[in-house]
């Protein structure tokens, strides 16, 4: 019989400053850095150069309104979701990993599932685990997912690991942040509801309203955010889900409101 194989783990605690922006910034050059980032920019580049219903069976594509705007974030008869938030993970690594669902599950709300409960995850990890301190993140953040799935009634029922993200150039050590992608799925009880994101009031010559849901309370926290990214900084305190009943509550409120 094979002995057990032990891991012996040690944090490392990060020394993150705070974040300094340029006392002259406008709201518009904010902006306009932002929607330059890959990750925040229009997706067009890539929707609009495939032929997105080959298959056929296609009951939402990726493109949405009159202009075909590439907004659409949800399948139907099955919708699916992904999260991943690794520049926040660099600061907290538990709130990354927290973040990571919120993001995968707020993906969902707008695609008419037939409950919260019904949601299944996939965990994909990224993580350079044998270096020192990753080991212990990576646990840190495993703890904290597993943590917020149980509070939401939600769970991982598969995934894949990556645990050798690090290669030796020379005689540095090139590592890749830890990752976590958390894909959801769950059921369309009816195809034909789902909100797109594109608004529809100014084509019909009406006002409508945009609704912000503040799970933060004010908290503002610009930690690992596009901001803090596109002027090359991490800062101190990220966003994080300090409560998982205000997390279930939106979206079944917004998931009601449909």
């Amino acid at each position: 019989k094979m002995p057990r194989k032990v891991f012996k783990l040690e944090r490392k605690v990060g020394l993150y400053k705070e974040l300094e922006f340029p006392g002259a910034l406008s709201i518009f050059n904010s902006l306009e850095r932002v929607l330059r980032l890959p990750s925040v920019a229009s997706k067009r580049y890539l929707t609009n150069k495939v032929d997105r219903c080959v298959t056929g069976l296609i009951a939402q594509q990726q493109c949405v309104g009159p202009l075909h705007t590439p907004l659409a974030d949800v399948a139907q008869g099955i919708a699916s979701s992904i999260g991943e938030q690794p520049i926040k993970g660099l600061v907290n690594t538990e709130a990354g990993a927290r973040m990571t669902v919120a993001e995968a599950i707020s993906n969902l709300v707008f695609a008419g599932i037939s409950d919260l409960k019904d949601v299944k995850c996939s965990g994909n990890w990224m993580w350079a685990a044998k270096l020192p301190g990753e080991g212990a993140a990576l646990f840190d953040a495993c703890k904290a997912m597993c943590h917020l799935m149980s509070q939401l009634g939600i769970a991982v029922d598969g995934g894949k690991d990556s645990l050798s993200m690090a290669a030796r150039v020379g005689k540095d050590t090139v590592k890749a942040p830890g990752t976590l992608v958390v894909s959801t799925y769950a059921p369309c009880p009816d195809v034909r509801k789902v909100v797109t994101p594109d608004l529809k009031a100014p084509s019909m010559g009406k006002s409508g309203v945009l609704l912000f849901v503040d799970l933060s309370h004010g908290g503002n926290r610009l930690g690992g955010s596009a901001l803090a990214q596109v002027f090359n900084q991490l800062g101190q305190e990220t966003p994080d889900i300090n409560c998982a009943d205000d997390l279930k509550n939106a979206f079944c409120g917004d998931t009601r409101a449909n």
